[in-house]
């Protein structure tokens, strides 16, 4: 234990002293995690409305989700349920992870703006739905959901995920769907500069 403590307080003091401020070797870097979504859809039931675009689309190394969806007729969202299944590589040996309603949406719908963080959305989400709904720069909001579902000692990075959000009105009628199956990519940023001696 000694020896992993001198270890560290020497490469920390190499750090400090032998490299410039702005630069940093890559071995030092922290290893960062970025989701990667492989498959993105939304289905509305066509009696109640339909889809113009539901996609995710990649700027440079960014992923972003695009909807645009119309619900012609005013109806309720009371239910929402959601299910989150993880796979191994490339989605097989799945297993579902966890599976939850939240009822009685109605004045509850933060519990839907804690999965996605958005530049942009037409008109505010409540749980009365009608006329066109448009969001751009749509992401997924890894850091919070993940501490919601999985420990630090679960590799989640190394798995590939499904997830699933309905809307249900009263009567249990099916309105909107959401699904999303996505992967991690795991890298440290490289150093473009070299170092100056």
């Amino acid at each position: 234990m000694y020896y992993i403590i001198k270890i560290c307080y020497s490469l920390c003091l190499l750090k400090a002293y032998v490299w410039p401020k702005d630069i940093m070797p890559t071995f030092l870097q922290p290893i960062q995690h970025l989701v990667r979504f492989t498959n993105f859809e939304i289905i509305v039931n066509q009696s109640n409305g339909e889809v113009k675009e539901g996609a995710f689309k990649q700027y440079y190394d960014t992923q972003i989700l695009d909807l645009d969806y119309v619900i012609y007729k005013k109806v309720v969202a009371h239910r929402m349920h959601f299910e989150l299944i993880k796979c191994k590589e490339h989605y097989i040996d799945c297993v579902n992870v966890r599976t939850f309603d939240v009822l009685n949406l109605c004045g509850n719908e933060n519990a839907i703006k804690i999965f996605f963080k958005a530049d942009y959305i037409s008109q505010e989400i409540t749980c009365e739905l009608q006329g066109e709904y448009l969001a751009r720069n749509l992401t997924y909001n890894m850091e919070y959901v993940h501490q919601l579902f999985f420990t630090l000692s679960d590799k989640w990075w190394e798995l590939t995920f499904k997830w699933r959000i309905s809307f249900y009105n009263k009567e249990n009628e099916f309105i909107i769907k959401f699904i999303g199956d996505y992967k991690y990519i795991t890298y440290r940023k490289r150093n473009r500069n070299p170092i100056s001696t």
